[in-house]
C-alpha cells in the first residue's frame, strides 16, 4: 500500500510522492518507530523501498485488511496514475481515500481536489 496515517493528528503519508523522494531517510524514520499505522486497520506498518518495487508500506503483522489484499499489478496502475496526476495537481491527489455521503461511502483508488470543494476520483 502507498498510504500510511500519522498516529499523532491522523495525517496521510503517501510512500510515493514526489516530495519523499530526497527524504526516505525521514520516511523510513517514520515507520521504524512506529509513527505510521494503516488507514484500514491501524496496524504498524514498515517502509519497503527496494529496486524491483515501488516504495510502499507494509504492515508489520499479516492481517485481514482490506488494503493489504491488492494485486502489485493494481498497485503499479494506481501508482502510474498518481504520478502522471501529481504532475497536473502537486499536492492535491490522493489514493485510497474513503469519500462519500454518511451512510455509502466508497474507498476510490484515487481522488484529486483540484480546488477547494471540488472533488473527482477513479475507482
Amino acid at each position: 500500500m502507498f498510504v500510511a496515517l500519522q498516529v499523532k493528528d491522523r495525517v496521510r503519508v503517501t510512500s510515493i510522492a514526489s516530495h519523499w523522494d530526497k527524504r526516505l531517510d525521514a520516511l523510513r524514520e517514520m515507520t521504524d518507530s512506529g509513527q505510521l499505522i494503516c488507514p484500514g486497520c491501524e496496524q504498524l506498518l514498515w517502509l519497503r523501498a527496494g529496486m524491483e518495487r515501488r516504495r510502499h508500506f507494509a504492515h508489520r503483522q499479516l492481517s485481514e485488511c482490506p488494503l493489504g489484499r491488492q494485486s502489485t499489478e493494481v498497485q503499479e496502475a494506481k501508482a502510474q496514475l498518481f504520478g502522471w496526476l501529481e504532475t497536473k495537481y502537486p499536492g492535491r491527489v490522493e489514493i485510497d481515500m474513503v469519500i462519500g455521503v454518511p451512510g455509502w461511502s466508497r474507498l476510490m483508488d484515487l481522488v484529486v481536489e483540484p480546488e477547494p470543494g471540488r472533488r473527482f476520483g477513479y475507482w
